[in-house]
Parts: C-alpha cells; structure tokens; sequence
C-alpha cells in the first residue's frame, strides 16, 4: 500500500525534527509508526492511540491519524454478530531527501498484535566479525492472549540461515510483549512477522523498518 503524504506534513516531519539536518543530502530512510486502534462494529477507527505520541511533530500526528481514521475493515463476526476489534496497526513510511526537500511514501499499512517490549539476545560470537554470518531472517510469531509469543518460525530470506542465526532470534523474541488483539474486549490469538536483519557487526540486529 503506497501513498504520498501531504506536503505540509512532510514539511513538518523534516523542518521540526532534530535529525533533519543529518538525513537533508542523506539517502532515502524510513520511519515506522505503531498505533492501538478500536474499530467499530461498523468497521470504521473508533479510537487511534499513536504509540510514542510526543516522538512526533504535530501535523505529521495529524496526516498519520487521518489515514488510519479513512481505513475500512469488514468487522470481524463473533457468535454470528460484527464485533468491535482492536489492533495494533504499523505504518512505515519512506523520506526521500532531495536539494528541493523531500518526498515521503506510505509503503505499509498492517494490521498486527502491538509490541509494548522488544528485545535482543546477546549477539552469538559465531556469527560476528570477518568469518561471521550476515542477512535478513522472516521472523513469525504466534501471539497468545497473553500477549507472549508462543510459537516462533524463523527462515531465510536468501536461502537457508545457520541455525544459531534462528536460535538467536528465537530466544529474542521469547522476551517481547505485545498488546495482543481483541474482539468486544476479549484478547485473542494473533500473528506477529517482521524481518530481522543481521549483520556480522553486532551492534546492528533489529527491524530493518526502524530508523
């Protein structure tokens, strides 16, 4: 799902951040926006609360939350009637600087249990330095409705990843949290899947989405 922001939002993602400066003649980056949205039995956005709200300038919370509030789902049924659901909803979105100013891209619109905890295993020493192993790693998590993952599915992206490359990820996300997914305020199962990234320089594990 693609789509470009409004030009004064955009203006004000670049002009009031503090980092503007850096990325001005940097190449293109994304910035990933999580929300909590209640949809209605209608299926209409009910209540959007933006997670790390005070991170972002005013208008750009603004755009962000006139796209969510524009979204349409078809209500999920629970015994034979629509029912209101919450989800965690991520946005990413792509800035690409230029000399004129910027252009910035919705690239994703997912609907998904929340993360309210992440965390990194310490760094396998297998896996780093000159002789290390390097890529992207889809990581799949079933989400209980106790907010935990409960069962985990990892693989390569490119090809077959070393096992302690899909242990590592494993025993990180054995630690997160979630705000799980609801239906008429009853936590239900759900499905978490991001890509994580790793590189044979172990400062650099996390979603390849964040800044």
């Amino acid at each position: 799902m693609k789509s470009s922001l409004p030009l004064y939002a955009l203006s004000a993602l670049l002009l009031s951040s503090a980092s503007a400066s850096v990325y001005a003649e940097d190449a293109p980056y994304q910035i990933k926006v999580w929300s909590s949205v209640l949809f209605n039995t209608e299926g209409n956005a009910a209540d959007i609360r933006i997670e790390k709200e005070a991170e972002y300038p005013v208008k750009f919370l603004e755009a962000v939350k006139a796209k969510i509030s524009a979204a349409h789902i078809d209500a999920p049924m629970q015994n034979g009637q629509a029912a209101r659901y919450r989800t965690g909803i991520r946005l990413v979105y792509t800035v690409t600087p230029s000399a004129q100013g910027a252009t910035v891209t919705l690239d994703e619109f997912a609907l998904s249990p929340l993360p309210l905890r992440e965390y990194y295993a310490p760094y396998p020493r297998s896996l780093a330095g000159s002789n290390g192993w390097q890529g992207n790693l889809r990581v799949v998590c079933k989400v209980s409705t106790e907010g935990l993952c409960a069962a985990v599915d990892v693989t390569g992206e490119n090809g077959p990843a070393p096992e302690a490359a899909r242990k590592y990820a494993k025993d990180s996300m054995a630690k997160w949290k979630f705000e799980p997914q609801s239906l008429n305020d009853t936590a239900i199962e759900g499905e978490y899947a991001f890509t994580m990234s790793l590189k044979s320089d172990p400062h650099v594990i996390k979603d390849p989405r964040r800044r």
